[in-house]
């Protein structure tokens, strides 16, 4: 089976969030998928700063060893050779850095809120 990568134009540039310790539900039934985790900005200083319920996390950017891309899973049909089954996936955006939070988070107030 043929692989077809396709990138149309420049895709945007994403960044990876890595966190340390765990993330607890209040309701241990309930799962991630699609749950907001919280808010992510920039500072004026350029560091990464997220909001996570009543805490804040302060990180740094991290540049990748090799850069990673994000594929779309269409995983549709494309002829590249004849009578070679192939599937065709789309480049939704490209990761070059990382945020990393490993300090411990700071509760509010002692900390400014995100607004945006």
């Amino acid at each position: 089976m043929a692989i077809c990568i396709r990138r149309e134009g420049q895709p945007p540039e994403w960044v990876m969030v890595e966190m340390q310790g765990q993330l607890q539900l209040e309701d241990e039934s309930e799962c991630f998928d699609g749950m907001e985790l919280g808010k992510l900005a920039v500072d004026a200083s350029g560091k990464p700063v997220l909001q996570v319920g009543h805490q804040v996390l302060i990180g740094a950017f991290m540049e990748l060893k090799k850069p990673l891309a994000v594929l779309g899973s269409g995983g549709r049909q494309e002829e590249i050779h004849k009578g070679l089954p192939s599937l065709r996936y789309d480049v939704l955006g490209i990761i070059k850095r990382k945020a990393v939070f490993t300090k411990r988070p700071v509760p509010f107030s002692v900390m400014p809120v995100i607004t945006k």
